[in-house]
């Protein structure tokens, strides 16, 4: 979004450069170069955050989560799950937790829980409980694109009150 304002600002000011102020145009030229370099700066943070490798660590994570969880449904199911054995499995869950150190945050749960299917067994049904739904949806979204939203909001307003 950001490249689209700096292209825009571009064309605005070559193509309507002459009818306007030359401090407006001056105004337009600083805004333009200062949001070519925040791309940049943002571009290379977002590139170091290594998503395709999180997403890769996490996927292995769920996957050896859901081996054991089938492990014990299946025993369950099937009457051969003895109370001591239960430590083990215990054990081997909190193995999978730490070998895998990218995990989930904590709003990635509660966004979970706010899913309409998931709601009932968080106790989260029903009219009463729908602040609480919000919130976390709210939560999960301004963690997401909170902070860039107010990025590419600044530039709007600051060059609104600009060119009054």
């Amino acid at each position: 979004m950001l490249s689209v304002y700096v292209i825009a600002g571009s064309l605005f000011a070559l193509v309507f450069g002459q009818k306007q102020s030359q401090q407006f145009i001056d105004l337009l030229n600083v805004m333009t170069a200062t949001s070519s370099i925040f791309i940049l700066v943002l571009s290379t943070l977002e590139s170091g955050k290594n998503y395709a490798l999180r997403a890769a660590l996490m996927l292995r994570c769920a996957q050896a989560v859901s081996e054991l969880h089938n492990e014990l449904e299946f025993k369950l199911s099937a009457g051969l799950l003895e109370k001591n054995s239960f430590h083990g499995y215990m054990a081997r869950y909190d193995q999978i937790i730490r070998d895998f150190s990218e995990n989930h945050d904590n709003i990635d749960f509660y966004f979970f829980m706010a899913m309409p299917n998931n709601r009932k067994s968080f106790d989260l049904a029903g009219f009463g409980k729908l602040p609480t739904v919000i919130g976390y949806r709210l939560g999960n979204f301004l963690n997401i694109w909170g902070f860039y939203a107010t990025l590419m909001i600044i530039p709007i307003i600051a060059f609104g009150i600009a060119i009054q």
